[in-house]
């Protein structure tokens, strides 16, 4: 009988080191699991800091170069550029090419010049010294004048780029100077093709440079439609006004005009005739044909031997 009491109060002092053993290995893990957490706390803040800082400052050279204020955060900017093997980054260099088109300072030039820049630079990853080379090739008259002191070193490309978004790149600007050279075109004749064409182009250049400009709300501009339209001979003119009411557009925009209108223009590019093609070249042989052929009274005459005059 006493010995089965021993054993029981061994047992008993054995089960409460056990739990003790367990309770001390359980506050262990919560010790060890607080410090992980404060230093992952700690990391993620020094990371954030850091990621911070390095987008709000301003190097030394960038504040030689310019008395503005910061140039702002754009896409092609190494930050932001998905890292690509070498392999990937030749691959993009050879489909999209190195060089950009000529950029003078025309308004109208604008979005595709900077669309262009921005993406090629993402995708091919150049570097703000590739990029220099690049904007020395490219940039012509107004445009080059206007930042030509900046591209001396790689450290001006940034700046540049903001000098000429301000100066051609203004959305209003540019949907007005668009919608003047639309206005400016001659009224579409039935048979003159070419008339169709360019009608037609201006209004799909005009449509597309406002979507990407993030203005579709100029889209529906009444007045701009309504002055377009006029200038459709009367037969299409009506086409367009049976249109608007089978579709029910009592304020048709000018996405609508140009979409409507765009088989009449397929069907004109097809009519219209090749520069270069034997028919063009006849129309232009007969023409110089007839420039020189001189009237009867400019040609030349001289006075025979009895004194009459004698044509050549």
């Amino acid at each position: 009988m006493k010995q089965m009491i021993i054993k029981g109060a061994v047992y008993e002092k054995r089960k409460a080191d056990l739990e003790e053993e367990e309770s001390e290995r359980k506050r262990s893990i919560e010790d060890f699991a607080l410090i992980d957490k404060e230093k992952a706390t700690k990391k993620w803040a020094a990371n954030v800091d850091a990621v911070f800082y390095s987008e709000n400052s301003t190097s030394e050279s960038e504040e030689e170069l310019s008395d503005d204020e910061t140039p702002m955060h754009h896409p092609h900017r190494s930050a932001t550029i998905k890292p690509q093997s070498t392999s990937q980054k030749i691959l993009a260099r050879q489909v999209q090419g190195r060089d950009l088109s000529q950029f003078s300072g025309k308004i109208e030039e604008w979005p595709a010049f900077i669309l262009a820049f921005e993406s090629s630079t993402t995708n091919c990853q150049f570097t703000e010294g590739e990029n220099l080379i690049r904007l020395q090739r490219s940039l012509r008259g107004e445009a080059l004048e206007l930042v030509q002191c900046l591209l001396v070193d790689h450290r001006g490309v940034r700046i540049a780029i903001d000098k000429l978004r301000k100066r051609f790149g203004r959305p209003g600007v540019i949907m007005k100077t668009m919608m003047q050279k639309l206005q400016q075109i001659q009224n579409v004749k039935t048979d003159n093709y070419e008339s169709w064409v360019k009608l037609g182009t201006g209004m799909d250049n005009l449509v597309s440079t406002i979507k990407s400009l993030g203005a579709k709300q100029q889209l529906s501009n009444p007045s701009l439609v309504d002055e377009l339209v006029k200038k459709l001979p009367a037969q299409k003119a009506m086409e367009w006004e049976k249109f608007k009411l089978r579709k029910k557009l009592e304020f048709p925009s000018l996405s609508n005009l140009a979409k409507w209108l765009q088989p009449t223009v397929e069907a004109a590019y097809a009519l219209c005739s090749i520069p270069g093609t034997s028919a063009e070249k006849l129309s232009s042989d007969k023409s110089n044909h007839d420039n020189r052929r001189q009237p009867a009274n400019q040609r030349g005459v001289r006075k025979n031997g009895h004194g009459h005059d004698r044509e050549e």
